[in-house]
């Protein structure tokens, strides 16, 4: 294979997009949605103020995963964990980190970053280091390493967005940017916290002692559903509440999501983030990410373009770049069918 595409195909790798692009961008597209709805702006700038954003923060996801693994080569060895970070020697790691924090700056040659823009930019980059980083390695320091993760993947991209699309101008007002930090900071703590729980066994057996490792599995078990029913359903209802007046739709969806979810906990549904017994729980609400990933971005996406015509486009891309989302969302419903009989109850009561 020639040097070149064997360079960028091993820089694909290490970025790690498949880990990211389905999971972290949704949401964060999804304030911006929301954001231009609210506050107003042009087709055009608007157009190169989301390719500008999805490009920084593409740019930040990428650099976590890229540090995150040249600090922890030692211990996924340990740990018997593949690694992209392994076969690169030391300045080669830094390259990489030093390329993607230049390319998640580079935008602001394009269209003018205001200093809170560039602050909060410089903040994204400032969390998975001092979360990798020995020394600081807040990875390894408990409840410090769940804050810094929530906010390094979800409120600081957050922020950044609602700064870029102009919502935390003094005239729009702050309760929804507060609801929306808020609902940022809930989604990354669910985030870690999944996190933690798939890589326990991992972490155990490297000897890396985060907040999942130094807690008993029967605690750990039902900290998730707790989490889910007490801080993510009431604060995406808030969220949904209050959007009601210039954006009903994600209220429809937030609506629809809960009532897919109830039935499926109804039906007995199970959801397991690994193998072990203990991690298998009843399915309720926001146990999944669907809300985040799908039924919240799709919303705004439509919302916007029923709002002004100019944005017609942006649902029409928006579902073939995150179509695996809409896939796994089409393969739940067509599950509660079958596992609910729908079609053949429908037959008898016609009968």
């Amino acid at each position: 294979m020639p040097a070149i595409p064997r360079a960028l195909g091993w820089l694909f790798r290490a970025a790690r997009p498949e880990n990211w692009w389905f999971s972290k961008v949704p949401p964060l597209l999804a304030v911006a949605y929301l954001d231009i709805l609210r506050i107003g702006s042009d087709g055009g700038r608007g157009a190169v103020l989301l390719g500008c954003f999805l490009c920084s923060i593409s740019s930040v996801a990428a650099y976590g995963h890229v540090v995150n693994d040249a600090f922890d080569v030692e211990t996924d060895q340990l740990a018997h964990k593949p690694n992209h970070m392994a076969g690169a020697s030391w300045p080669r790691r830094m390259l990489l980190c030093v390329t993607l924090l230049l390319a998640g700056f580079a935008p602001a040659l394009a269209t003018h970053y205001s200093a809170p823009t560039l602050l909060l930019l410089a903040l994204n980059f400032l969390w998975p280091t001092i979360y990798s980083l020995p020394v600081v390695r807040l990875k390894e320091r408990g409840i410090a390493g769940l804050a810094c993760d929530a906010l390094g993947s979800h409120v600081t991209p957050t922020l950044l967005a609602l700064s870029m699309f102009g919502m935390t101008s003094p005239q729009s007002g702050l309760f929804f940017p507060v609801i929306m930090t808020i609902w940022a900071a809930v989604l990354g703590l669910k985030g870690i916290l999944h996190h933690q729980i798939r890589d326990r066994e991992n972490d155990i057996r490297s000897g890396t002692i985060t907040f999942a490792t130094g807690a008993r599995p029967d605690r750990m078990s039902r900290l998730p559903t707790f989490f889910n029913l007490y801080a993510e359903l009431p604060v995406s209802a808030a969220l949904a509440f209050s959007t009601w007046g210039w954006a009903p739709f994600v209220a429809a969806a937030f609506a629809i999501y809960c009532v897919l979810e109830t039935i499926k906990y109804g039906l007995g549904f199970q959801f397991a983030l690994t193998s072990e017994a203990w991690t298998v729980r009843r399915s309720v609400p926001f146990t999944n990410e669907s809300f985040y990933i799908l039924w919240l971005p799709l919303a705004a996406a439509i919302q916007l373009a029923a709002h002004e015509s100019i944005w017609i486009w942006i649902p029409i891309v928006h579902v073939p770049l995150f179509y695996p989302n809409v896939a796994a969302q089409l393969t739940e419903i067509k599950a509660i069918i079958r596992v609910a009989d729908m079609p053949n109850r429908l037959v008898r009561r016609l009968r």
